[in-house]
């Protein structure tokens, strides 16, 4: 509606009384969290400075989301990753303990902040004022989502905490390094698929018009996108861990592939929820994932005395595809399930079929990871290219 004027004002109050209120919480548990837990003071006092620049790049973001400008958002990722590896590789000659990369997040981030607030001119000033309705219909929208976003934040990250509290520093490091890795290949590609379709669903659910055809063709795309990704990391992950990880953390090959089916779920199911944001609904996917969350917590506990890294995996994969399937089942109108599933389908199928035949074909190469990777994935792009037309009907 172009109420540009009252929301942001409203946006700005509202994200400085949050910050506040973390810094407070940090303020009164960072005690706790340096005698719980394996981290420096140095880290823990340059995490409130990380939180600050990551909420205002999030927040840069979902104005570049507004005005549908995905060529800048595109841009700022790429840069923030080549920063990242080139500050931290700079700050490592001079400081050679882990708040190196801290510093290089913090660097890289604030780049990125600096870069998007000059390439975009805001309608409105920044200015402080709350407008009562707006700020109600924020809340109503958001507080579901901020409860979501914690519940699926416990999910990924309980077991890090776990084996922190129990002292086991390398099940730590081999689980947040295959969930570093997983993460760092799908999750962008997730979040440019919805920062680019997320505008036009939503002027199209606006208009009246139906969106099932376009959404669905969406999410066909991300699938003919990542399954290719993922079937190649499952079948290949011994090749990966021994190529980018030292031999300490040779569990990670059996970790790898069930991390990276567990976050290509939550992307999956991350696209499919745009549903909630068309009807404004967002407590629907909250009440969803607090249910399972809960089941999830209770399930760890009862494996408590004789919980390791791979009951954590196995645990996240029946979490995140029970997401996956309760949010599928939910509002259905805006998307075709059927053409979806069929895609899945014949995507997996030719994706399985790929990553065979590659094995077979290198069985006797040893070091032949690189090969064998674009290999596989240039047989897979090809046969889906050459099947769209029937991987794609709705």
């Amino acid at each position: 509606k172009n109420k540009t004027e009252d929301f942001f004002p409203t946006v700005v109050c509202l994200s400085i009384f949050i910050y506040i209120f973390i810094f407070l919480i940090f303020f009164i548990l960072k005690d706790v969290i340096l005698a719980k837990f394996a981290v420096s003071k140095a880290i823990l006092y340059l995490m409130p400075l990380l939180v600050l620049t990551c909420g205002i790049r999030q927040g840069l973001y979902q104005i570049l989301r507004a005005e549908n400008r995905y060529k800048l958002y595109t841009i700022s990722i790429l840069s923030y990753q080549i920063l990242l590896i080139l500050g931290f590789l700079s700050i490592l000659k001079f400081i050679h303990t882990a708040e190196a990369i801290v510093i290089a997040m913090i660097i890289a981030i604030l780049s990125i902040d600096i870069l998007i607030v000059n390439c975009i001119k805001l309608k409105a000033g920044i200015c402080f004022r709350l407008e009562k309705k707006i700020l109600e219909n924020i809340l109503k929208y958001a507080l579901p989502l901020v409860m979501t976003n914690v519940c699926y934040y416990l999910i990924l990250h309980i077991p890090n905490f776990i084996f922190q509290s129990r002292h086991q520093y390398i099940n730590t490091s081999v689980f947040g390094a295959s969930l570093l890795l997983s993460t760092s290949i799908i999750v962008p590609i997730s979040e440019l698929f919805i920062f680019v379709n997320l505008p036009p669903i939503i002027k199209r659910y606006e208009r009246g018009k139906d969106c099932t055809k376009y959404f669905t063709n969406v999410i066909q795309t991300f699938l003919i996108i990542l399954i290719p990704i993922i079937c190649s990391i499952t079948f290949f992950s011994k090749d990966i861990v021994s190529i980018l990880f030292p031999k300490e953390y040779s569990a990670s090959a059996i970790l790898l592939p069930l991390i990276t089916l567990s976050v290509f779920a939550h992307s999956f199911m991350k696209l499919i929820n745009i549903k909630y944001h068309l009807i404004i609904k967002t407590y629907v996917e909250f009440f969803i994932a607090l249910i399972i969350s809960l089941i999830y917590v209770s399930i760890i506990m009862a494996f408590a005395n004789n919980y390791t890294i791979i009951i954590a995996a196995i645990l996240i994969v029946l979490a995140e595809f029970s997401l996956l399937i309760l949010n599928s089942l939910t509002i259905q109108q805006s998307i075709n399930c059927k053409s979806i599933l069929k895609t899945f389908a014949k995507t997996l199928l030719i994706s399985i079929l790929c990553a065979i035949l590659t094995i077979l074909l290198f069985m006797n190469f040893n070091g032949a990871f690189i090969i064998k990777i674009l290999f596989c994935a240039g047989m897979n792009y090809y046969l889906i290219y050459k099947l769209k037309n029937q991987i794609l009907m709705l």
